[in-house]
């Protein structure tokens, strides 16, 4: 005979069991979570323009400004671009929006410099455009809509909408605007195409049609929301597939120019007395002025031998002994100019930007030293020189090669001429941007990479999250209906003992 101490324990296993796999799959599933992308994107409120080079590792925010005063700045549009998706199906988008072109001008974008522009979206590049890198002449180039056929077939609908139902040969319908069998619209369609611009669009209402009945009366009623704004734009060619093209809640503008910025040292070779600085000034050109600002701020100065000369930020070489240091100015990890800086014997303070002085010894011997009060002093020079003491005496002196010339009496002996020369002239170094760098393929950010990835990995993840979830629920079936079939069995055994 079973007895109960057998039945009662069965029924712990069994709720032991099915409390511990109810548990692990809820902590399973509730991961899910925490290991997969949210794919609600918040609305886009702003919208940033940054610059940089295309050879360059470094880009600024140059302005960031608000949907609404963007619009209000540059006024608002409203149009209808014509698209085909994926080869085969024809749409429209009614837009209202702020044309592209505006945008540039407002963000002070010198378009004719440009040489690549990107649009950063807020939805993962869920369009092919938030990755592609768009040139002037394919951004800009004369596009167009075949809006007006899509109108008339509006207008023949609206005439009579039943009749142009159940007899459309009677009408001007879809097959009058687009060939399925070519997969591009027809030349009565093309033909009647005109140019439109490239839009942010601000609100939209996209549509695809197919059949008889017009998707749109294309009239903007029903326009969306504003917080999406859409890179849109119309077809260059009849089949041209440009609905996969377009950018989606875009809020990053980014301008790409060529090559590299030029950054020059405008100076010469230096040299002083230990102790005497001088100035080292740095040019910075880029097509762009705001660039040109936060370049010239990034550019660091350097000094390869501080014992004999030193340099600060702003360009001041300090000579602080004998011997000699190469001064260079780098930029985002590349040298575009190098002088030489030589300290000399002897002690100086001149901190002059006199073009007379070009670093050597204060005076040429060719201006004349004259004295004033009393006392008497010597200097040297190159060339003939002559100085006369006044008030209380007076003396001549000349000197050739580095002779000595001396004043004599008591009149005390200044020289005319001394001081440190502006260092004219230029160190070159600037780089090109031909080559293998202006060949550099683009990448998407990594934050975009790194969403797509996540994205894609995920989607695997919850597959096998759900499958494993799915094998652990049929476990805990399983399980229930095993133990419920023993205790079913135990009872029948015990009431067939029982007869016995």
């Amino acid at each position: 005979m079973i007895d109960h101490k057998y039945r009662n324990k069965s029924y712990k296993k069994m709720w032991t069991r099915f409390f511990v796999l109810f548990f692990v799959s809820a902590i399973i599933f509730s991961s899910i979570g925490f290991f997969t992308p949210a794919y609600a994107y918040d609305e886009v409120n702003d919208l940033s323009f940054t610059v940089g080079y295309w050879a360059g590792n470094k880009e600024y925010t140059k302005k960031k400004v608000s949907l609404s005063e963007l619009a209000s700045s540059c006024g608002t549009h409203r149009e209808v671009y014509t698209w085909i998706a994926n080869g085969s199906t024809l749409g429209s988008t009614e837009a209202e929006g702020i044309y592209l072109s505006d945008i540039l001008e407002y963000a002070g974008i010198d378009r004719h410099s440009v040489f690549y522009y990107n649009f950063f979206t807020s939805d993962g590049s869920s369009y092919q455009g938030a990755a592609k890198q768009w040139q002037e002449s394919q951004l800009f180039a004369s596009r167009y809509s075949c809006a007006d056929s899509l109108k008339k077939i509006v207008k023949d609908y609206n005439k009579d909408p039943s009749d142009f139902m159940e007899n459309p040969e009677r009408h001007y319908t879809l097959e009058k605007v687009f060939d399925y069998e070519s997969k591009q619209f027809s030349s009565e369609a093309w033909d009647d195409r005109r140019e439109v611009q490239p839009m942010l669009a601000l609100r939209t209402k996209p549509a695809k049609w197919s059949g008889y009945a017009p998707a749109s009366y294309l009239d903007f009623s029903g326009l969306g929301t504003s917080g999406k704004p859409v890179l849109i734009f119309g077809q260059a060619a009849p089949n041209e597939i440009t609905r996969n093209l377009h950018a989606q809640m875009v809020n990053k503008v980014h301008i790409w120019f060529e090559g590299s910025p030029s950054i020059t040292l405008k100076a010469t070779d230096l040299k002083g007395k230990v102790g005497s600085k001088k100035k080292v000034t740095v040019q910075v050109d880029t097509p762009d002025d705001f660039l040109t600002q936060q370049i010239a701020k990034d550019v660091v100065l350097s000094s390869s031998n501080t014992k004999a000369a030193k340099v600060s930020s702003e360009g001041t070489v300090t000579f602080t002994g004998k011997g000699t240091a190469e001064i260079k100015a780098t930029y985002d990890g590349k040298t575009y100019g190098t002088l030489t800086a030589t300290g000399e014997g002897g002690s100086g303070s001149e901190d002059s930007d006199d073009p007379d002085d070009q670093g050597n010894d204060p005076d040429d011997g060719d201006k004349p030293d004259n004295g004033d009060g009393n006392g008497t002093g010597t200097t040297s020079g190159d060339g003939d020189g002559s100085g006369s003491g006044k008030n209380n005496g007076e003396g001549a002196s000349t000197g050739e090669g580095d002779s000595n010339a001396s004043g004599s009496g008591r009149g005390k002996i200044s020289i005319d001429g001394t001081g440190t020369a502006k260092m004219q002239g230029s160190a070159g170094g600037a780089a090109s941007g031909s080559g293998e760098d202006a060949r550099k393929v683009f990448e998407i950010s990594a934050a975009d990479k790194e969403l797509k990835e996540s994205v894609a990995g995920s989607k695997l993840f919850k597959w096998i999250i759900i499958v494993a979830g799915i094998a652990v629920l049929c476990g805990i079936t399983g399980q229930s209906v095993y133990y419920r079939s023993q205790i079913k069995w135990t009872e029948r055994a015990k009431r067939t003992y029982e007869q016995l």
